[in-house]
């Protein structure tokens, strides 16, 4: 309930800090041109626009999560994991209303991502696998999801986010799987 509360406050407080802004932009408006006056709703607009997407107000999500991509994800992630990469992968996954991890403004929803991997975080990934199976599960001859992001899956969510340069995951700099004996059950077999 706590959480419920904190969303729809820090909701208001967006809405309230967007309005003083708009108003603010008004009073020395008066001897400015109109396309000065256009260029400055255009850029409130766009704030606006911005913060309520990184609060998950708007009902038609970019493709991808602003703030998180480019950002390439560099190695295995299953249950029990935890590290920046995660929170990463969970921004990602907020980011279409497909693979979402949580409802709003329970534990691991838009604005409230954890660094932790856990079941929801796998749902959110099978989502994700079935969303694109054609290019995840598919060509490894598998038909149902895994739950676990593994080397097809991050392939995916790195394409998509459009040829990220490569990021160095503070947790984990080395991006070497530290068991290679351990393969991507949504991998073929070498």
């Amino acid at each position: 309930m706590t959480s419920i509360k904190n969303l729809f406050v820090t909701k208001f407080t967006v809405i309230l800090v967007a309005a003083a802004m708009m108003f603010a932009a008004y009073a020395p408006a008066q001897a400015q041109t109109a396309e000065e006056l256009q260029a400055q709703i255009t850029e409130l607009m766009a704030t606006i626009n911005m913060l309520q997407a990184q609060l998950g107000m708007t009902g038609d999500q970019p493709a991808t999560a602003p703030g998180v991509c480019p950002y390439t994800w560099t190695r295995n992630l299953s249950q029990g994991d935890s590290g920046q990469d995660v929170m990463r992968l969970q921004q990602f996954l907020n980011s279409d209303p497909e693979t979402r991890v949580a409802p709003a403004g329970a534990v691991g929803s838009a604005g409230m991502e954890t660094q932790f991997f856990g079941p929801a975080t796998a749902a959110a990934v099978s989502k994700f696998q079935v969303k694109y199976r054609a290019d995840i599960l598919t060509p490894v001859g598998l038909v149902n999801p895994t739950g676990f992001f593994g080397p097809s899956s991050r392939a995916k969510a790195n394409e998509l986010c459009v040829a990220a340069p490569v990021v160095p995951d503070p947790v984990d700099p080395d991006p070497v799987d530290p068991d290679p004996t351990d393969p991507d059950p949504a991998d073929p077999a070498p």
